[in-house]
């Protein structure tokens, strides 16, 4: 979906290109038109002209007196042309030489305005009117050549076509930077979303435009109501499982005392049962601490911590002498909770080491999100295996599955709470177990 300034841009700049083509076709057309009236205006001065030079003497005759014409009538070919018919006699500027103009025959009162192709290929603008003169009909044609008409609506179609690119692009540039600074504090708000997500804020900044205030009003209220409420959750939950741990550690004693020597059977179910629930007690408080943690925002140097942690683990599998490679790429950084991500890594690392004949490797990387990948050469698990050990809702430590048991769950457990992803599978280079997670960033 595009961005609000992408769609804001488009249509804003679609309608200023349309509005501009409007005004461009209809400043052509109305500039033509005012042109053709004035023009219209001319020849019509000029045929009144015409008449005034007619002159009909006593005996009927019809004359043009010359002396009112203009000289330019006189040019053969000039683009000025007329024609008087009416009397019995015939009148024609000297401009049209050899060349004919047909007009109709129009009665005393009747305008036309005509256009029609003059000499030499000419695009004429004729009038033609009908006069009534000591008695006798008239009908007087004047004519003038549309092209230099024609070249100044082009030329001034060419100056407004870059005048209004010149206007067009200004515009469009500063629409583009008005949305920009109009929209900035929508995107100071994403960017506060941003460190909030990473724990690098607590709430979001109430210094906004009044528009979008209650939005963030309203925001930061859900966080203060949904932070006390798993506050309450996580309180809860540590006080119970806290209060749990007293009366099992009091009846795992009791298991041990001299009246049970005679039932060994009764002995051992019941310790299996306060194992158990120490375990799910156990489980629970790790629960409620991710539950109720937070990104603590600060940049896990992983190049740092994840070096040190292998080391620990080497000196915790000495005497198997196991080589653990560690391909980690540096200055390496991930941002959100260090103790969670040491817990992830070191459960990996150490259930690998359990189970690898020699070799452990762990890589690090950046793909979109965290990846990363710990597998060893141990006997690994077949495909029936691992969906086993991913199928929901099914404790790992209590299927009877030899290794990768309960530091696996507890990977599971943090991995989810972290919103991030766990594939088990078959290490292709050293043919064990493997284990790809994804945390996002």
């Amino acid at each position: 979906m595009k961005s609000i300034q992408t769609r804001l841009n488009l249509g804003l700049g679609l309608y200023l290109v349309i509005t501009f083509l409007v005004i461009g076709l209809a400043g052509s057309h109305g500039m033509r038109l005012l042109v053709e009236q004035w023009l219209i205006t001319r020849l019509e001065h000029d045929a009144e002209t015409l008449l005034i030079s007619l002159s009909v003497d006593a005996q009927g005759q019809v004359a043009l007196n010359p002396v009112f014409q203009d000289p330019i009538y006189h040019r053969p070919y000039s683009g000025h042309y007329y024609l008087v018919e009416g009397g019995g006699a015939q009148f024609r500027s000297r401009s049209l030489w050899d060349a004919e103009i047909e007009a109709p025959p129009l009665t005393p009162g009747q305008v036309e305005t005509l256009r029609m192709t003059g000499p030499q290929q000419q695009l004429l603008l004729v009038r033609v009117a009908g006069y009534e003169k000591s008695g006798m009909v008239f009908s007087i044609t004047v004519a003038e050549d549309l092209s230099p008409l024609r070249d100044s609506v082009r030329r001034y179609q060419g100056f407004f076509l870059l005048f209004s690119a010149l206007a067009l692009i200004s515009l469009l540039l500063l629409q583009r930077h008005m949305l920009r600074l109009g929209l900035q504090p929508l995107q100071d708000v994403g960017k506060q979303l941003r460190d909030l997500e990473r724990g690098q804020r607590q709430a979001l900044s109430e210094d906004v435009p009044e528009e979008i205030q209650p939005l963030v009003h309203q925001v930061n209220q859900l966080l203060r109501h949904l932070q006390q409420r798993v506050e309450r959750s996580r309180n809860g939950l540590g006080n119970l499982a806290h209060a749990l741990k007293t009366p099992l550690s009091v009846i795992r004693q009791l298991t041990e005392r001299s009246p049970l020597d005679q039932y060994p059977e009764l002995r051992q179910q019941l310790r299996d049962q306060v194992e158990a629930l120490h375990r799910r007690v156990e489980a629970e408080l790790r629960r409620a601490r991710l539950a109720g943690g937070a990104y603590r925002g600060e940049a896990v140097e992983l190049s740092e911590e994840l070096p040190a942690l292998v080391e620990v683990l080497r000196m915790a599998h000495r005497d198997r002498n196991l080589e653990i490679e560690a391909n980690i790429a540096p200055q390496m950084r991930y941002f959100g909770d260090r103790e969670d991500l040491l817990e992830v890594v070191g459960n990996l690392l150490d259930n690998a080491c359990k189970w690898a004949r020699g070799r452990v490797r762990l890589q690090v990387w950046h793909k979109g999100g965290l990846e990363i990948r710990v597998e060893d050469d141990g006997p690994g698990r077949n495909p029936e295996e691992r969906e086993q050990l991913l199928h929901r809702g099914v404790r790992i430590d209590e299927q009877g599955v030899p290794g990768h048991g309960l530091g696996l769950a507890i990977v599971c457990e943090i991995v989810d709470a972290l919103g991030g992803e766990l594939h088990l599978g078959r290490s292709e280079a050293l043919g064990g177990f493997q284990v790809d997670v994804r945390l996002p960033l």
